[in-house]
């Protein structure tokens, strides 16, 4: 079956997902345990609950439920600049003097 959305799929034990191309995609496992296969690659990614995967675009990615399993798709967010602390600017060139006479 070819899944062509994002969201929560139930998965019945022995059963296959296709997940969509085209996006960079978080894979995760809500509940049993999910064997992950990607077009030309040799790993094997096996996803126990509470754990992700993400899959970059245009990668085929086929979804084995080992159990029965849920299986969550969600769009990729990019990551998020790190914060800036509060800075106090610095003194433009020679605006700010001692008040003590030369």
């Amino acid at each position: 079956m070819k899944v062509d959305h994002t969201g929560r799929f139930a998965m019945v034990r022995h059963t296959l997902l296709e997940v969509p191309q085209g996006r960079v995609l978080d894979v995760s496992c809500g509940a049993g345990t999910l064997w992950l296969t990607l077009d030309n690659d040799p790993r094997d990614i096996v996803l126990a609950p509470g754990q992700a995967f993400r899959v970059e675009p245009n990668r085929r990615v086929l979804v084995y439920a080992m159990e029965d399993s849920v299986l969550e798709v969600r769009a990729s967010r990019p990551p998020v600049p790190a914060a800036r602390g509060w800075r106090l600017p610095r003194p433009a060139g020679g605006w700010l003097r001692s008040a003590a006479p030369a």
